[in-house]
């Protein structure tokens, strides 16, 4: 994980930079793509195996009650606080004028709230086990949700971007998204409350088929 974070930080600082002092990614759609992709990518690399890494201590996990919702609570903070990261790296993109202040931060709030509500529904569907000391090179087997929910991260974002730019305009729209996003982080507690109780409906399941991926 921590190699898939650091190569990730490196590919958003080097499009942040391109597009900060170059004029190669000056069109609108690749200023939407590299910023959102800068605050997406992050949520991703760290939630789009949430569990995985967890079926090697399933069990542990299991035997305090609601051990399952600190640990996803405490995911879901330590996400949050990933973020300051890449609104760090975007600071020369906002100070050049490529982006708005806006834009920026209500992609920041959309990702947080809503970007990181679709991820965490990843928690009741995972159950393959990746060994701790998986080598990044070494080839994971992807489940069907998470193709499905790779795609829908950028995709949905970025549909509702222009959909509401068309109908509303483009500061409307942002100011759309970021009230979006604020209402999904205040309501963190009650949909990750929902996700753990998902979860707990089929752990048996769940904890089955992460030991035996975990022994294979």
């Amino acid at each position: 994980p921590k190699i898939q974070m650091r190569t990730i930080l490196a590919l958003v600082i080097a499009f942040a930079l391109i597009q900060s002092f170059t004029s190669i990614y000056n069109d609108p759609f690749m200023k939407l793509f590299i910023t959102m992709y800068a605050f997406c990518a992050v949520g991703m690399t760290m939630l789009m195996q949430i569990m995985s890494f967890e079926g090697n201590y399933i069990d542990g996990l299991m035997v305090r009650k609601e051990c399952i919702l600190t640990v996803l609570k405490a995911k879901y903070i330590l996400s949050c606080l990933y973020m300051v990261v890449p609104l760090v790296i975007l600071i020369p993109t906002m100070v050049t004028g490529k982006v708005t202040v806006l834009f920026v931060f209500s992609m920041a709030c959309f990702s947080m709230g809503v970007v990181y509500f679709m991820l965490f529904q990843l928690v009741v569907y995972n159950t393959n086990t990746i060994p701790l000391n998986m080598k990044v090179g070494q080839r994971q087997s992807s489940s069907s949700m998470q193709k499905v929910m790779a795609f829908a991260v950028f995709i949905v974002p970025m549909a509702l971007y222009w959909l509401l730019e068309m109908l509303c305009g483009k500061t409307v729209g942002d100011l759309i998204l970021l009230f979006m996003g604020i209402v999904f982080i205040l309501l963190s507690n009650v949909w990750l409350k929902n996700v753990y109780q998902r979860f707990m409906k089929r752990r048996y399941k769940n904890m089955d088929e992460l030991r035996s991926s975990r022994m294979n």
